[in-house]
């Protein structure tokens, strides 16, 4: 699988693990739980839609990318708010995993 697919895969494990309120999941795709990003508040949402926006693969720092996503926070099935972040991942071994996000 390239780089690209892992990368979207991870997002997408993020979004289901909201869908299913799994904290399990939702904690495996980053390193920790992650300051002003806390699994609780992420769980909290009924519904969320990752769209990856950009990567951008470090040219100094080998295994490390800078992802651009826009997340899209829905209840009742209706758009509630959205952001933008800055995502960090890196792969360690074979898995790419999420080290820092950026509001």
């Amino acid at each position: 699988m390239n780089m690209n697919k892992r990368i979207q895969s991870l997002f997408r494990a993020r979004d289901e693990a909201v869908l299913s309120n799994d904290k399990k999941l939702f904690l495996s795709t980053q390193i920790k739980e992650i300051d002003g990003s806390s699994s609780k508040g992420y769980l909290d949402i009924e519904r969320m839609k990752s769209t990856i926006l950009h990567v951008h693969e470090d040219e100094f720092e080998k295994n490390v990318w800078i992802v651009l996503v826009r997340e899209d926070f829905f209840k009742s099935n209706k758009l509630t708010h959205h952001g933008y972040l800055i995502y960090t991942v890196v792969k360690r071994k074979e898995e790419f995993i999420i080290s820092n996000i950026r509001w």
